[in-house]
């Protein structure tokens, strides 16, 4: 039980502090911009990179994990777009929103905080290839709904050319995406950073968690509980239960994985829905309070589930 207090209450705590300021009115929404934007353009990247930086590319074997995970994302994907378009006859734009909130966790802001404190830097590696996976998840994402806004637009034909290097620019210039390679090829130089530089990062780094978990819930806090019931409890359902459910049959018999990333892997699969869906939504203006009500109560329930799969995990210890 002592895991559970020292690795994943704090955790929570911070979301619920950000959360009851939000709703209060105490912080304002651009102030949460300016955090968001600190937290993910030199907060996280500054942590990534230096994990990324101080490891042997040549010695990963975690390489793995980045297929398990993904053998189990997909299905819930394409469920997530067979639910939002046959059944309850969305349109693409929400349809995509739909599935991209059943299958994509808060990886950055939730997963890869939560692992290392429950397992260190050994966890590291392997959340971060994830991470990446989920990125480049986002241009699929991105690709998807760009094609629905040029479907709605009257007389409107698609240029792909445009489109995908527009898409090219977009993911390109994301910086946990530069920070990542970056990090991957000062990695495999074998340089090691300068004390200055890796003190520097080491710093800025370590207020990317707790700053990016009291921007998601002070963020939270400033949203309203709306949306359709029936499509927010499919997606609660969809990333809650059968998401962790099928990377645990996945990751457990189908690859033979270390302890450590079957542990990552099963986290961040049962984290609840990621933040960025709704930033998605909302850029794209499609289903923007189902994916706001989600995130908030997949949000709550998790603070349960996850404490409860990270005791399993940790054999109970303490």
């Amino acid at each position: 039980m002592d895991i559970i207090i020292t690795s994943v209450v704090p955790l929570f705590s911070v979301i619920f502090v950000g959360f009851a300021l939000g709703r209060l009115g105490k912080i304002d929404q651009a102030s949460v911009r300016t955090l968001v934007a600190f937290v993910f353009s030199f907060a996280m990247p500054a942590l990534i990179f230096r994990l990324m930086a101080k490891t042997d590319i040549g010695a990963i074997d975690d390489w793995p994990v980045v297929l398990a995970y993904f053998s189990a994302q997909l299905p819930i994907f394409l469920g997530g777009l067979l639910i939002g378009g046959w059944l309850f006859r969305q349109s693409m734009a929400e349809t995509t929103i739909q599935a991209f909130g059943s299958s994509f966790s808060n990886g950055v802001v939730l997963g890869l905080p939560l692992v290392l404190g429950l397992f260190g830097e050994p966890a590291g590696v392997p959340a971060l290839l994830i991470i990446m996976l989920d990125i480049a998840v986002f241009s699929v994402i991105t690709l998807l709904l760009e094609i629905a806004r040029l479907r709605e637009r009257p007389g409107a034909s698609p240029r792909p050319l445009i489109m995908l290097r527009d898409l090219a620019l977009s993911v390109g210039a994301n910086p946990l995406i530069l920070t990542s390679v970056l990090g991957i090829v000062f990695g495999a130089s074998a340089l090691a950073l300068p004390s200055a530089v890796d003190k520097t990062l080491a710093f800025l780094g370590q207020a990317g968690p707790p700053a990016g978990l009291f921007a998601l819930g002070a963020t939270l806090g400033q949203q309203r509980i709306a949306g359709q019931a029936k499509p927010v409890l499919a997606m609660m359902l969809m990333k809650l239960v059968l998401h962790p459910l099928l990377a645990g049959f996945v990751v457990i018999h189908l690859f033979e994985l270390d302890p450590v990333a079957v542990s990552v892997a099963l986290l961040f699969a049962a984290c609840p829905v990621g933040a960025n869906v709704y930033v998605f939504a909302v850029q794209y203006r499609a289903a923007m309070e189902t994916s706001a009500t989600a995130i908030l109560l997949s949000t709550a329930i998790a603070a349960f589930t996850l404490s409860g799969l990270a005791l399993l995990l940790s054999g109970g210890e303490g």
